[in-house]
């Protein structure tokens, strides 16, 4: 499973690749044939974290609904990791998932993550139980805002942790609105 893009190409994580994306530079480069950046981890990978997605990946039914790898399409064929795009999990049972991104510093204000995220979108329209996308950033971290605008999201308040805002995007048709 794969999602391809003019510019990029993503991999869903799987319970394996996850302690390697938190900083094995050189087995996650093996892993994913592809060149990582030394400034590889973006903002958010962490061990910790990584623990958490690859508990969650070593159930079956979550396959896809957690982080991806965002590999940018070199010429030649040859790919570089330049982020992470994320489902923080399946639909809940409302048919709302949240998502999230992060970039390496080399490869940022670049696009890839609008890019990346507009294909988890896309790929979340397949789902007909998926009614709505909800994105959360801190309110001064204004590139993050442009990402989710560009996306079609709308501000709708706060989020879930103190001083956090949110943002939500309503898959029109599979809610019954347009």
């Amino acid at each position: 499973m794969r999602l391809t893009t003019e510019r990029l190409e993503l991999i869903p994580m799987t319970a394996e690749l996850a302690p390697l994306a938190a900083g094995d530079r050189p087995a996650l480069a093996a892993a994913l044939s592809a060149d990582v950046p030394d400034d590889w981890p973006p903002e958010h990978i962490d061990p910790p974290t990584m623990a958490f997605v690859r508990d969650k990946l070593t159930d079956p039914a979550c396959a896809g609904w957690w982080p991806w790898f965002v590999l940018r399409l070199n010429p030649g064929g040859t790919h570089t990791l330049v982020g992470i795009a994320a489902y923080k999990g399946p639909p809940d049972a409302e048919g709302q998932i949240e998502i999230g991104y992060s970039v390496v510093p080399s490869a940022q204000r670049q696009g890839y993550a609008t890019e990346a995220v507009a294909a988890l979108i896309n790929r979340a329209r397949a789902f007909p139980k998926v009614h709505r996308i909800i994105g959360e950033t801190l309110p001064h971290l204004t590139p993050s805002i442009r990402v989710m605008e560009k996306l079609g999201f709308k501000y709708v308040g706060p989020g879930s942790e103190e001083g956090v805002v949110r943002y939500e995007c309503k898959l029109s048709g599979q809610d019954g609105t347009d």
